[in-house]
């Protein structure tokens, strides 16, 4: 096995002295020959002169216009060449150990992905565990959390794996097509994808024992005014 990380970019270049660094220790750690793409999505902060100019290991792709998270994510996955895909947001620091208990679901043939326990930049809340549905109200809403025992090394499942931080098997992850375009410029795109899989039989895990940290929303505030991200989550 092998890994490409996939990121999809716009204007992070503030975050990339501090989360590439640990990307590269963490992908170190696993062991494995690996990849990592940046799609950028016109980004008017210097991101792609600053990749070119520190990071000349990392294959940057420039979007000619700016196209929304699906569109510019997709880009860099068709784009993929190793076994494992790894769908990291810009706004995501790993830790070091952060693959070691991830590569066992891949032993299993009907693994689709895994995600790791999303917490707090600067402390230890958690933002993303397993994802269960649960209504409420009329509503079946997808985004309550469970967060297993993470002494037993059971396999905990999940109704989705977040788009923040997924590692994904590439070929399953072509069959699907990728991202549905449908739900640019971003939100939902992750459950769509997830379900698909779930449909053909394919399985989506949560490890709590790989972890990672995301600065909440970085990425999306800085682009988009808080009342329109609330008009794109609930359309």
């Amino acid at each position: 096995m092998n890994i490409s990380v996939v990121i999809p970019n716009y204007n992070g270049v503030h975050l990339f002295p501090i989360t590439l660094p640990a990307l590269f220790v963490a992908l170190d750690h696993s062991g494995l020959q690996f990849e990592v793409i940046i799609v950028d999505d016109c980004s008017s902060d210097g991101s792609e002169k600053f990749l070119k100019d520190n990071f000349p290991q990392i294959s940057v792709l420039p979007n000619a216009q700016n196209l929304g998270f699906s569109k510019t994510i997709n880009t860099g996955i068709f784009a993929a060449k190793n076994d494992l895909v790894l769908l990291l947001n810009s706004d995501v620091r790993l830790s070091p150990n952060y693959f070691k208990d991830q590569l066992r679901y891949f032993r299993m043939p009907d693994t689709f992905g895994v995600m790791g326990k999303i917490i707090g930049w600067e402390d230890d809340v958690i933002q993303d565990a397993a994802k269960y549905p649960k209504f409420q109200g009329f509503k079946l809403k997808t985004s309550y959390n469970h967060l297993p025992n993470e002494a037993d090394g059971s396999f905990a499942y999940s109704m989705y794996l977040s788009g923040a931080n997924a590692l994904v098997d590439r070929q399953k992850l072509l069959e699907l097509g990728g991202f549905n375009e449908l739900y640019s410029p971003f939100y939902m795109e992750d459950v769509d994808l997830s379900i698909r899989a779930w449909r053909v039989g394919w399985k989506c895990y949560f490890e709590p024992l790989s972890i990672c940290r995301h600065r909440t929303s970085a990425s999306i505030a800085s682009k988009e005014k808080k009342e329109y991200i609330r008009i794109i989550y609930n359309r």
